[in-house]
């Protein structure tokens, strides 16, 4: 232990790695991507230093709703920080008690995920293809920025996890969310509507990855996740 703190202290990247709680067979990918950045010592160290905290819950609100559930959150004894349009929140109180999420005034949803369906930046009455949707997460963004009208179709090759979407989309009250089961197969035949229109105004395609973004909250996942 002495000889890693001072393997560390001396920026050796396995050691850094190690002291961090990361396995240091990433080594040559976090080497590639300094090489890429350009980063120096101190922004290294930051980056790996990131990996020990465990980071704010995110949740995205309706945006009417924000203030209310600002207000709702404090008055729990939560810490809240707005990041763009999410909330950061800090505390040990369960998110799933409170009278704002059961009224489905919010959602808990990771920045990194909010930012995606931002980006796609929907218009109301969009016809969409969210095809590769898991729980749902930005499936529901999606339609709260299309205000409800329009379509969005959220495919998964998991028909339990639709079954969220769906029980999700009710609590949320959006009812402009369709769901089947894709394998990612060609598809025979589009809905009726988005035949009509001659295709999906959008198609979103977030791919299943190594799920490395999630490190932070299953430091776990650091060693199980196979680097090939």
């Amino acid at each position: 232990l002495p000889l890693l703190t001072q393997l560390a202290a001396q920026n050796h990247l396995k050691a850094q790695l190690i002291w961090a709680g990361i396995s240091p067979h990433w080594q040559h990918h976090l080497q590639a991507r300094v090489d890429k950045s350009g980063w120096n010592a101190t922004e290294l160290q930051r980056f790996v230093d990131a990996h020990t905290s465990r980071p704010p819950l995110y949740i995205r609100p309706i945006a009417i709703k924000k203030s209310a559930v600002i207000d709702d959150l404090q008055q729990n004894q939560l810490q809240v920080q707005a990041v763009n349009n999410a909330l950061a929140v800090v505390g040990s109180k369960g998110l799933y008690e409170l009278e704002s999420y059961k009224q489905g005034w919010f959602e808990i949803q990771d920045l990194a995920s909010q930012a995606i369906g931002e980006h796609v930046a929907p218009q109301t009455g969009d016809l969409g293809w969210d095809a590769c949707a898991g729980g749902g997460g930005k499936s529901l963004q999606l339609a709260s920025l299309m205000q409800g009208k329009g379509a969005v179709y959220a495919s998964d090759i998991r028909e339990h996890k639709l079954e969220e979407i769906r029980r999700r989309a009710q609590r949320a009250q959006l009812h402009n969310i369709r769901t089947f089961t894709w394998q990612g197969e060609p598809l025979d035949r589009l809905p009726a509507a988005v035949q009509k229109r001659g295709g999906f105004d959008w198609v979103l395609v977030d791919a299943p990855c190594t799920s490395s973004g999630t490190w932070r909250r299953n430091p776990d996942a650091r060693w199980r996740c196979d680097d090939k």
